[in-house]
């Protein structure tokens, strides 16, 4: 087992680790252009990898790759990429290299000489180094994790309307209606040219700030970092051709578009707005609904993959929801001194209901601070 920090890990891992992903089918959000974009995003944390393999220089059989920050004196190590991904990933090879990774994390863990927390989300379910690694844990569990929606592509499917439900066809007539009464001169394009898509970022930026707002929220890339990873994590893949960008216009405006990754037989969808002006032409359904009939007829994909793009109970269409978990953990340190079946105790529906790893570690903390003044 070995420790690697700083900068340059990922690309000092280089091949080694795009091969260890492409072996375990790690999904492109678990992958090294997505991280690295990530970390050039938000510098505020140290980048750390646990590695396991065969020898000084054999293949890597198994990788953590993780972060870390300090938080008031508490170490907060998290998985690289925590908070802009549905699936994170623990990679190993094999049972055994499972086994090996999750006692190098405890190592790694105990040679912090301070407090620490855990947070690594949006693991598969059931996942192999999880379920080690909690079990070596003094204090470390396994909690639910956002399902994630898509669609598996059945041989047999022949038209959309085996995919789609009655109420969204009508609504999709009627929209298209409504265009032609009025006259709408609409088209609808697939974009896979990066420096094509590279000049439509800034009017796609607009139409989702401008969407998120209009419903009274804040965007999640209003803030700097979180607006640079978006955009480099777009750009990025699109130089590698793993981007794909429907945009539907009325006229020469934009009225909605998707931004989808091609990710080996899956089809994500990363994101997708539109513009509120245009709403009662219900230009999001339109677009969403070619995406999904374009990556249907392609045959490369076997699913299309909803990622975090779209509210579960807006969703054009699924049929499949993916189990996912959390890993939490924490030092003996922070717990008061409470007793193992006193902290399995508090695993109640305030930390197992949580969206986010950092929320349900949050909940338990809290949840073990109130055990311990009710116990004082």
């Amino acid at each position: 087992m070995e420790v690697i920090s700083g900068p340059s890990l990922l690309d000092d891992l280089g091949a080694d680790l795009d091969e260890l992903h492409e072996v375990t089918a790690a999904p492109i959000t678990a992958r090294r252009t997505w991280l690295s974009a990530w970390l050039g995003a938000f510098t505020e944390y140290t980048p750390r990898a646990v590695t396991v393999r065969e020898g000084r220089h054999g293949p890597l059989d198994a990788v953590a790759l993780l972060c870390s920050a300090d938080a008031d004196g508490i170490i907060d190590v998290a998985g690289m990429g925590h908070g802009r991904n549905d699936r994170g990933r623990l990679s190993a090879r094999s049972v055994e290299a499972a086994d090996a990774l999750a006692a190098g994390l405890v190592d790694f863990l105990d040679s912090l000489n301070a407090g620490w927390t855990l947070r690594v989300e949006q693991l598969p379910a059931d996942d192999a180094v999880a379920e080690r690694l909690v079990e070596r844990l003094e204090v470390g569990f396994t909690v639910p994790g956002g399902p994630v929606p898509r669609i598996e592509f059945a041989e047999e499917i022949g038209h959309m309307e085996e995919l789609i439900g009655r109420g969204l066809r009508k609504q999709l007539r009627r929209a298209r209606s409504r265009m032609e009464t009025e006259g709408l001169d609409a088209s609808l394009h697939f974009e896979v040219d990066p420096e094509r898509i590279a000049t439509l970022i800034d009017e796609i930026e607009h139409t989702h700030r401008a969407r998120d707002h209009a419903v009274g929220r804040r965007s999640d890339i209003d803030a700097e970092p979180a607006r640079q990873f978006w955009r480099d994590v777009i750009g990025r893949h699109a130089a590698r051709g793993e981007v794909e960008v429907a945009t539907l216009r009325f006229g020469s405006e934009l009225a909605a578009y998707v931004v989808s990754l091609l990710d080996g037989t899956s089809y994500r969808v990363l994101d997708g707005r539109f513009d509120t002006t245009w709403s009662r032409f219900s230009p999001g359904r339109i677009v969403e609904t070619a995406t999904l009939e374009k990556a249907v007829a392609d045959g490369r994909f076997s699913n299309l993959d909803w990622m975090n793009s779209v509210a579960s109970e807006k969703l054009v269409a699924a049929n499949y929801f993916e189990a996912t978990e959390h890993v939490i953990a924490c030092s003996r340190s922070l717990t008061g001194g409470l007793a193992l079946r006193e902290l399995e105790a508090v695993l109640d529906e305030d930390v197992e209901n949580q969206p986010t790893a950092k929320r349900a570690l949050t909940a338990l903390l809290a949840r073990v601070g109130a055990e311990r003044e009710q116990n004082a």
